[in-house]
């Protein structure tokens, strides 16, 4: 972003001039690629939603084609029980600002804790970015926490005791 001041020291006969003679211009550089990030750092599903949808974004500029890679990381939640893991390429056009990736949860009846799993962005193209964190040094990913909360009935886990001890 650019500023500068403009002072008409020059009117002619028979103009006015009001009481502030300066107005300050702001340029907006619109050429910036772009910043990408998660719409939000942390989304919580039910385990029963089927799918999870995060909201990818390209802030502070929108220029030109961009793109960057994504996968699914375990931390509680484990891939092929609780989610199915994925990856790919989310690819921006130009002038796109919002992308979307989905996320199959998978559900079951057993009653479990709450788990988590992250959704990691990363190698971006063209001169995006994903912002800056300690320094002002620029991030090399943008993580989101997907947590799946349990919404198997109590009755579930009443049973499953009732079954062991038969």
């Amino acid at each position: 972003m650019h500023s500068f001041q403009v002072k008409s020291d020059y009117y002619a006969a028979p103009a006015e001039l009001g009481k502030s003679v300066r107005c300050t211009i702001t340029i907006i550089d619109d050429d910036f690629p772009g910043i990408l990030s998660h719409q939000s750092n942390e989304l919580k599903v039910m385990e029963s939603c089927g799918v999870a949808t995060l909201l990818v974004e390209r802030t502070g500029g929108s220029r030109g084609a961009v793109s960057c890679t994504f996968h699914t990381k375990d931390v509680t939640a484990i891939a092929g029980h609780d989610y199915t893991a994925c990856s790919g390429e989310i690819v921006f056009a130009d002038g796109e600002a919002v992308k979307e990736i989905q996320v199959q949860i998978l559900d079951d009846s057993s009653w479990e804790k709450d788990e988590m799993f992250k959704v990691i962005l990363e190698n971006p193209t063209s001169g995006a970015q994903f912002g800056y964190g300690f320094a002002s040094q620029p991030l090399e990913q943008a993580v989101c926490e997907v947590h799946i909360i349990s919404d198997d009935t109590v009755t579930t886990m009443v049973e499953v005791v009732a079954k062991m001890t038969r």
